[in-house]
């Protein structure tokens, strides 16, 4: 993989927008790496209460019938899910599958996006071009852009994501499908209606950090995504961020917030409300901050050798009330690094420990 600067990447951020009068400019934005956050979109220039600052065209979309009986496909999918005990809902495959290329995927061109094998299986998936495979591909890895020459089959570590390579006879690398089904998971918006559920992506949007209290406003209008500044509006060099939840899930204790979010996007989040409703709670052993761990990734690392955590691949007990495996109960906890007894909180126990910080 070759080395992309962010430099580079507002550029092809910048290149994405819509270009309108009453828009801000698209030379108004710029994206910025946070340490331990990742890439993430500031702007340049003050913003008032309510201004647009960008509209982001739709780049992605993949949408399928609420019923594995209407579709085929899905019920494929749901079927090789099932079999593997997948990580994800086939949704998530479903648009991986609809971000492959017309030489990977089993799109023959003189039947019109159809397995040979299964006429019309098809149909409700349609190739990409490569330039956008190449921007989904930039959501989910490091500041970098794909060579010529696709990842190896073995570095995949998702079995379902295998077993559709070979179902489907694709032409892609496991593990690039497996990055584009990620891709979709992590940055895409959920959408319903009319008897069909999808995913939509807008490449742009994908690159504002979430906060349980949002600088920033969305809308979807049509094909379009269309941000606004926050009732305060925004300084120049403030971040763009927006809410991942759900409006009402807003109102939620802050490790009720957690949970939700560790379990759908694999964080757990430390914005500014998450610290003052509870700050990140101390070890009761040495003193020190305990360290927040997304319960899926513990689970992941389980097994791997060479890993410098050495309570990794060990079922997690909470030091306080003692319950049992809480990587399997709760989607985060809290752990202590520097200890060698493993001092470990669960949510509810860390919040009753912040709630004592906060006294």
């Amino acid at each position: 993989m070759e080395a992309l600067s962010l430099e580079t990447l507002g550029l092809e951020i910048r290149s994405s927008l819509c270009v309108r009068p009453d828009v801000g400019s698209p030379d108004d934005v710029a994206v910025a790496e946070i340490p331990g956050q990742g890439r993430a979109l500031q702007v340049l220039r003050s913003f008032s209460s309510q201004e647009v600052i960008l509209v982001a065209p739709r780049e992605l979309a993949f949408f399928a019938p609420q019923s594995a009986a209407e579709s085929p496909l899905l019920e494929q999918v749901e079927e090789i899910c099932s079999r593997h005990q997948s990580r994800f809902a086939p949704l998530v495959y479903l648009a991986g599958l609809s971000s492959l290329s017309e030489e990977e995927g089993p799109f023959p061109p003189e039947s019109g996006a159809c397995h040979p094998e299964s006429p019309g299986l098809w149909s409700a998936v349609q190739p990409i071009s490569a330039d956008t495979q190449a921007r989904v591909l930039l959501l989910h890895q490091p500041v970098s852009a794909w060579t010529a020459e696709p990842p190896g089959a073995d570095l995949c570590g998702d079995d379902t994501v295998s077993a559709l390579v070979t179902h489907f006879e694709l032409r892609v690398a496991p593990l690039k499908l497996e990055m584009l089904s990620l891709a979709g998971q992590y940055n895409s918006f959920c959408s319903s209606g009319k008897g069909v559920v999808g995913r939509e992506l807008f490449f742009a949007a994908s690159f504002c950090n979430h906060s349980c209290s949002p600088s920033c406003s969305w809308v979807r209008i049509d094909d379009e995504f269309q941000l606004s500044a926050g009732q305060a509006g925004l300084a120049a060099g403030e971040f763009l961020t927006i809410s991942y939840l759900y409006k009402d899930s807003l109102s939620l204790a802050a490790r009720d917030r957690r949970e939700l979010l560790a379990r759908s996007w694999n964080f757990v989040c430390h914005c500014a409300q998450c610290i003052m409703e509870e700050p990140t709670p101390n070890c009761s052993s040495c003193g020190g901050l305990l360290v927040a761990i997304v319960s899926e990734d513990h689970n992941n690392s389980k097994n791997k050798k060479n890993n410098n955590n050495d309570y990794l691949g060990e079922h997690v007990k909470c030091s306080r009330c003692e319950l049992e495996v809480v990587e399997d109960v709760h989607s985060y906890f809290f752990t202590c690094f520097s200890c060698d007894g493993g001092v470990h909180l669960c949510p509810w126990c860390s919040s009753c420990c912040s709630a004592d910080l906060k006294s």
